[in-house]
């Protein structure tokens, strides 16, 4: 929760245009964890603090990642979404850049090959880069919800 928060903190991005949709479900194991949060109370506080929207959902079942993007996008709120993990790492001019590339190309989808991880259980900083310059990382994407419906 803190890598994603520091994450929003530092976007270079008008705050009233972010809605900030989490998807909270059960561990990989199926395990049934810890809720990022517990009450309304928390949210609401976050929401004041970043100065975003916040619209979390917790769903008592065990989700592999891509089902957990393909549930967001589906109820998302908003025209262009971004998809970002928890272990993810942003440079803040991430979402500006990215939202002005889709739009300044008039494409439905855009995407970096390369993207920065952080391992907080070993304390490790990791990169990832798709050997082919047509690849993305599906961590990268930021698309439309017309091209998510198409």
């Amino acid at each position: 929760l803190n890598l994603m928060i520091c994450n929003i903190s530092c976007f270079d991005y008008p705050r009233e245009l972010i809605t900030w949709e989490i998807l909270d479900s059960r561990s990989k194991d199926n395990k049934k964890g810890k809720k990022l949060f517990e009450n309304d109370k928390q949210i609401k506080f976050l929401q004041e603090d970043l100065g975003i929207k916040i619209k979390y959902t917790y769903l008592d079942k065990k989700m592999e990642i891509g089902e957990k993007r393909n549930y967001l996008s589906k109820n998302a709120d908003n025209k262009i979404m971004i998809n970002m993990d928890s272990d993810d790492i942003f440079f803040p001019t991430y979402l500006k850049y990215s939202v002005m590339k889709l739009k300044e190309k008039k494409v439905g989808l855009t995407g970096s090959s390369q993207m920065l991880f952080f391992d907080v259980k070993n304390d490790k900083y990791f990169a990832i880069s798709c050997s082919a310059l047509r690849q993305i990382h599906e961590g990268t994407m930021c698309y439309t919800k017309k091209h998510f419906k198409s």
